[in-house]
């Protein structure tokens, strides 16, 4: 054995050296394969890449351990290798340490915190508040962290503190910051910067949405630039870019950490390959974990791509179904790798509480609400959208249900608060004339009156809008009347918007029209505005409070109020209504549930119900509730044909009912086929309600109806038959949805026998 002997080195890199006298190594065995596949950089055998981690050289010696014992050869590990593995070890877990001292405000740290803050004075016109300056120093001595302060904690000016100190002379660490984020965020970044350095800093930016941006811009002195702005969309085609710019002097940002999504997804994995150019790295949010544990999968990865695997030792099927105890493991795990700032930490003046603002249908207007109930009383999403628009803007009802109608259309990464939905409608003369005699709805001059109204006080506001003819109706009626409308939606270009909105700060307005889905999310209006008006609004509770926080924020002068209209044109009594008190309602509901999440420092899932699952049972309840209340009396109490019908027709059609939204809501998950698989399954409950509907005219009249028991029979058979299919539909999406778990099985149970 002695004679043939493979020894693993380690100086500025991995080594092999091999000290043979007859012997050659076996490239076709599994282990060198292995070695081969993941760490070298080229088929040169021993050319390992640079940079491998701990965690990665651990695995080497695994299969180099296990290759040696196979062909019989020696392997030893020299004590440079071990030393830089129980190093790295060493350096995690002290990371982790440093992170609680600091959040638990340790003395041992408060001569340093003293001197960042000197430092960030010299470099800062506007100072940090205190507990900015605490969480922009955690950043500066961590390195690599999370930010998952609440929207309004000023998370954007915190980043900018910990670049003042990394980036002054006496520290001299970092020299750039390269931002990846949604597009709406990159006027908050440069305006900011200005903000916090004022004339001590230059602003010199690269922001690849500006109309003067060229692509070689990214090649040619690119060291004369601070700021780098690139969005999700285009990390995988400006990959290459990305990869020359990003260096040991970086601060990498990704900002709206959560808009990365899907657990590798293109962009995820390239997201997470750029962060390990850089030791300056920081993820933002303040929803990290919106819908499931597993959403920390690749912020963790970007964060701690080396440490991931042993330390926090979290599979991803763990992720997505976990226990309670492994919860408490993931906050314990996560807890000195992110700072969590909450308002009541802020001292953000509450808001006032909301102002419900109730108008009752007209004539005509009711008349509308039954039409459209009658008219799609079978497709709940559409009855869904075509009831929001009835309530604001009835001309819409005219028009066909597209992508386009909605204002956050052109937006990054488009979340449609509808399926998409395929609607050319279709109305007779007398209900095209009903739609034409509404004009404007009662909602909708109410709301105006408000505006005008705050107008008049001076008080400059928002009015939230869903779809851009909507926000073109609120501008061209407040113009009419001699007042200064913004608007701001998705087809509105980047440096347009942006202007918009800086015009809007300045007072140059006297009301901004937008979109929750453009305007949402990292725009700073409560130095100008502490009114919003909600004149549209959908189930999306993620829109609706960051929208809310647009103008309740860190800033806030003490005892400032602010306040929030919602409006909902209501049915007669005893009549069909429109949806929005349910909306609201349940908004607030959820809204009361995500508000207690958010407040605690630790992480938990925001809200885990699916918004369109919500909203298919709402309209189904509705619905299905009316209808078979009105035909309680067919059946006679007692008699066999009622004790049958009751027991085996009516439950297992609304069993039937039930199934076929857990069904939609599966079908969601299918990204490539999901319009294909709607079409299908609304077909056949379109056949299946006819079933029903004539099943339920016999036994009103059965002597009027040839055949009255036969076809009764067939009926109930299809019915039951229908109940089996939906059954097996189930199933086949259950099994779709194991399809992770089924991998990680068949991989675990190789990984066992190799392990053998």
């Amino acid at each position: 054995m002695g004679d043939n002997l493979l020894i693993l080195d380690f100086d500025d890199g991995l080594k092999i050296e091999e000290k043979f006298s007859s012997y050659k190594i076996n490239s076709t065995n599994r282990s060198i394969k292995k070695i081969r596949q993941k760490y070298l950089n080229s088929e040169r055998l021993w050319d390992f890449k640079k940079n491998l981690s701990y965690v990665e050289i651990e695995d080497i010696i695994k299969h180099l351990r296990r290759y040696s014992d196979r062909e019989g050869i020696e392997f030893q590990i020299s004590a440079s290798v071990i030393s830089f593995i129980q190093y790295s070890k060493f350096e995690i877990e002290e990371i982790a340490k440093r992170g609680l001292k600091i959040k638990e405000n340790k003395d041992s740290y408060f001569d340093e915190f003293q001197q960042f803050v000197k430092i960030v004075n010299e470099q800062v016109s506007r100072p940090l508040y205190e507990i900015q300056n605490r969480v922009s120093f955690y950043q500066a001595i961590m390195n690599r962290v999370a930010n998952f302060s609440v929207p309004g904690a000023g998370k954007t000016s915190m980043v900018y503190g910990t670049y003042a100190y990394l980036s002054s002379e006496s520290i001299n660490k970092v020299d750039k910051i390269v931002v990846i984020g949604p597009k709406n965020s990159f006027l908050s970044w440069k305006e900011e910067f200005k903000n916090v350095f004022g004339n001590k800093r230059e602003l010199r930016v690269i922001d690849i949405h500006n109309s003067d941006f060229r692509r070689e811009m990214l090649y040619k002195n690119v060291q004369h630039y601070n700021l780098f702005l690139f969005n999700y969309e285009a990390i995988v085609s400006y990959r290459y870019e990305l990869e020359k710019i990003i260096d040991d002097r970086t601060m990498l940002v990704f900002d709206e950490v959560h808009k990365i999504k899907r657990v590798n997804s293109e962009r995820s994995l390239i997201a997470i390959e750029l962060a390990q150019l850089t030791n300056f790295r920081y993820v933002l949010t303040g929803t990290p974990i919106p819908n499931s544990y597993s959403d920390i999968w690749n912020f963790l990865n970007i964060l701690y791509k080396d440490e991931y695997r042993k330390y926090f030792s979290i599979s991803l099927p763990m992720l997505n179904n976990p226990s309670e105890l492994l919860k408490e493991e993931i906050n314990n795990k996560l807890f000195p790798f992110f700072w969590r700032v909450t308002k009541h930490e802020l001292g953000v003046p509450p808001e006032n509480p909301d102002y419900i603002c109730d108008i009752i249908a007209n004539q005509n207007e009711q008349q509308l609400i039954n039409l459209l109930w009658r008219k799609y009383s079978r497709n709940p999403f559409q009855l869904y959208i075509r009831l929001i628009q009835l309530s604001s803007n009835p001309s819409l009802l005219k028009n066909s249900l597209t992508e386009e109608m909605y204002a956050g259309y052109g937006e990054d990464s488009l979340e449609i608060d509808f399926l998409p939905l395929q609607d050319s409608p279709s109305y007779s003369d007398s209900e095209l004339s009903l739609i034409d005699a509404i004009g404007e709805s009662s909602k909708f001059l109410s709301c105006m009156r408000l505006s005008v109204n705050l107008i008049k006080e001076n008080r400059i506001h928002i009015i939230w809008c869903l779809f851009v003819d909507t926000i073109f109706k609120v501008q061209n009626h407040l113009n009419e009347l001699g007042y200064k409308v913004a608007v701001v939606y998705g087809g509105i270009e980047s440096e347009e918007r942006e202007r918009i909105i800086l015009d809007f700060q300045k007072g140059i307005y006297d009301v901004l029209v937008t979109n929750p889905h453009t305007l949402a999310e990292s725009v700073s209006l409560h130095m100008i505005s502490h009114d919003a008006i909600y004149l549209e609004y959908s189930f999306n509770l993620t829109h609706m409070l960051q929208s809310r926080d647009r103008i309740h924020r860190l800033g806030l002068n003490k005892g400032q109020e602010t306040n929030y209209y919602y409006f909902c044109l209501n049915g007669q009594p005893e009549s069909r209504s429109t949806i929005d008190k349910k909306i609201y309602n349940k908004l607030n509901e959820k809204k009361e549930i995500m508000l207690k999440a958010i407040e605690r420092t630790s992480l938990s899932v925001e809200y885990t119900i699916d918004e369109k699952a919500e909203i298919l049972q709402m309209m189904q309840e509705d619905h299905f509730e009316q209808k078979y209340t009105d035909r309680k009396d067919m059946f006679e109490e007692g008699s066999e044909t009622s004790e049958l019908a009751r027991a085996n027709i009516i439950k297992t059609i609304q069993e039937i009912e039930r199934q076929n939204i857990v069904i939609l809501e599966k079908i969601q998950k299918f990204s490539d086929r999901r319009e294909e698989l709607i079409t299908s399954q609304e077909i056949y409950m379109k056949r299946f309600s006819d079933v029903v509907d004539g099943y339920y005219k016999i036994i009103e009249n059965p002597n009027l109806v040839e055949n009255s028991e036969q076809r009764l029979e067939e009926a109930k058979t299809i019915i039951v038959n229908f109940y089996d299919q939906q059954i097996a539909t189930l199933k086949m999406l259950n099994n779709n949805e194991l399809r992770e778990f089924d991998i990680s099985l068949k991989l675990l149970k190789e990984d066992s026998i190799d392990l053998l």
